[in-house]
């Protein structure tokens, strides 16, 4: 098994874990751009801490400074998007909602970074895009989305984005290197976007010990997450194709909260989308 491709499929059960968890601390009742900021801040302190101990290494130059801006932007407005998103619909149709972002890291490697793009490609597109029509609030006669399945769907889109500048940006640096400052940079930022707004958040007791212990332990599966996608990049893996192999979570994702968080509205229909889902991304990482 090629290097990249065996990051990739770690990833996944890594992340797997990450998303139940992520999902039971929103159903809380947590504040979203609490947990976005909080979560970024504590990856990026985690992953910076192994990488003093690993060897610390990032290139600042005129382009790396101007990537790491535009990565900072990115990743500044998609967690909020996301996670408010994610807070009111359920696990295992959002996790069918973002796997439109394989169609769009298609495209964007297509454009951005001259990756290949092929007739199959196209096909596995149509099956994902099929899937979450089906997962929509859909009576065949019109298609609707809530607000919040939109701000998964934009976020999914905003996160592409995000994954073809890591490419990019990877050269400057290892991977959990520019896990630790892409993440801190992001955070801060963050925190200081939001300082007032976090600030009133002080009184409502959202932050105690076992929000803390969730957090950190997300943190952690976010800093492993990323070395192993950075490092599927940094072996030789197409960033559109990384993408998408890590993309074949969407089926554990579901299952598990179909499992674990009893979501079991309109399960029929979930399952076949999620298997149209599962194929079309097999296809584009194909």
């Amino acid at each position: 098994m090629e290097h990249w491709l065996l990051y990739s499929a770690l990833s996944i059960l890594v992340m797997s874990i990450f998303y139940v968890l992520t999902k039971k601390i929103l159903n809380a009742g947590t504040d979203p751009i609490l947990y976005s900021t909080t979560l970024q801040l504590s990856t990026g302190v985690l992953a910076l801490i192994v990488a003093l101990i690993w060897g610390f290494s990032f290139v600042f130059s005129p382009a790396s400074i101007i990537l790491l801006i535009i990565a900072t932007i990115i990743y500044n407005i998609a967690p909020i998007i996301y996670y408010t998103g994610l807070q009111k619909v359920e696990l295992s149709e959002s996790i069918i909602l973002e796997s439109s972002g394989v169609f769009w890291a298609i495209m964007a490697g297509f454009i951005l970074l001259h990756e290949a793009i092929t007739p199959v490609k196209f096909a596995a597109a149509l099956l994902i895009f099929i899937a979450i029509l089906m997962i929509s609030n859909i009576d065949f006669r019109k298609w609707h989305f809530s607000k919040y399945e939109l701000m998964i769907l934009a976020s999914s889109i905003i996160y592409v984005l995000g994954a073809m500048v890591d490419k990019v940006l990877l050269p400057y640096s290892n991977p959990i290197s520019y896990t630790a400052v892409s993440f801190l940079v992001a955070g801060l930022t963050m925190a200081l976007i939001h300082f007032k707004h976090l600030y009133k958040l002080k009184r409502t007791k959202q932050i105690n010990k076992g929000f803390i212990l969730k957090l950190l332990t997300n943190a952690g599966f976010l800093v492993l997450n990323f070395t192993l996608i950075f490092s599927a990049y940094d072996s030789g893996g197409e960033a559109s194709r990384v993408y998408a192999i890590v993309h074949l979570q969407v089926v554990i994702i579901a299952l598990l909260g179909i499992i674990f968080l009893k979501e079991r509205k309109h399960l029929g229909r979930k399952l076949l989308a999620l298997v149209m889902a599962f194929i079309g991304i097999m296809m584009m990482g194909g």
